[in-house]
């Protein structure tokens, strides 16, 4: 079953991929970067800010001076290594100034969390043994600043929303182990290269 959501997820990932790709070619400017986000738990009860590993790579289009989106694909590997999980996050953007050269912006984002993970699980003193397999859908907003999307650029981001469909990942006599229901994260794209 984890097996069969993830092949399903990443079909899905790659089609709106290259989707995006091809519509970028007709598109006033785009880009690709890299991000690292700190401060992403995805089980209740981790915290720091290094709770889990978040890794992705994004897309970023601007339609308009002050419109633009972005669309995300992190990988979250959390610090123990027993759970982990898939994000495709799609970002709206209003930008307070001109986003040819770098500027705020505020917006909104929604997005599909696949969670995964096999092996024994310690919850409340007690170990369980058994296989995760979770969706749940974060939405929320967006604040950040970034760079012009022509040539290289940069963008630091902080995001809070709530995970729709979160609720518990294992179960044990002593507890269980939930999903985070908070989606919070502070992030920075960098590497990224852009186009007009």
């Amino acid at each position: 079953m984890v097996m069969r959501t993830t092949v399903m997820g990443v079909r899905a990932s790659t089609l709106l991929l290259g989707l995006l790709l091809g519509y970028a070619g007709f598109s006033q400017a785009s880009g690709f970067n890299l991000t690292l986000q700190y401060a992403h738990a995805i089980v209740d009860g981790d915290k720091g800010m290094v709770p889990s590993a978040t890794l992705g790579i994004g897309f970023q289009h601007d339609f308009q001076q002050r419109l633009g989106m972005g669309v995300d694909l992190n990988y979250v590997g959390r610090d123990g290594g027993d759970v982990s999980a898939y994000e495709l996050i799609y970002s709206a953007k209003y930008f307070l100034s001109d986003n040819d050269a770098t500027a705020c912006y505020i917006g909104s984002f929604i997005g599909v969390q696949s969670f995964s993970g096999t092996g024994a699980y310690s919850v409340g003193g007690s170990t369980a043994y058994s296989d995760i397999s979770r969706l749940q859908f974060p939405v929320g907003l967006r604040a950040g600043v970034r760079g012009g999307l022509d040539g290289y650029f940069g963008e630091l981001f902080t995001h809070v929303g709530y995970a729709i469909g979160n609720g518990e990942l294992v179960s044990t006599s002593s507890g269980k182990l939930n999903s985070e229901a908070l989606y919070f994260g502070l992030g920075f794209s960098f590497l990224g290269f852009g186009w007009e």
